[in-house]
């Protein structure tokens, strides 16, 4: 099982550039059904994401940053989410 948090989460689903051996990484564990997320990394994203939107200027801004955002829902729309409990949270 593979728990992608924000930082990889980012680098791999936002990152115009790729990095190959990350990208493999991601690739395997996904064809095995061991990729997941959780909903910490989504709430941070999204928050990420809406920042984005929110510093646009003009309208070629405007569509960047709409498109980033839709990348970042349809990448965390593919992971499966772990939910927040209470042991996880209190040995956080």
């Amino acid at each position: 099982m593979y728990v992608l948090d924000t930082d990889i989460f980012s680098l791999y689903y936002t990152r115009q550039t790729p990095i190959p051996a990350l990208e493999q990484k991601i690739v395997e564990a996904n064809d095995r059904l061991q990729l997941f997320t959780s909903i910490v990394v989504a709430k941070e994203a999204l928050k990420g994401g809406l920042a984005v939107v929110n510093r646009r200027e003009s309208t070629a801004e405007v569509v960047r940053a709409y498109t980033f955002f839709q990348k970042v829902l349809t990448a965390l729309s593919e992971l499966r989410m772990l939910p927040l409990d209470a042991d996880v949270w209190t040995h956080s």
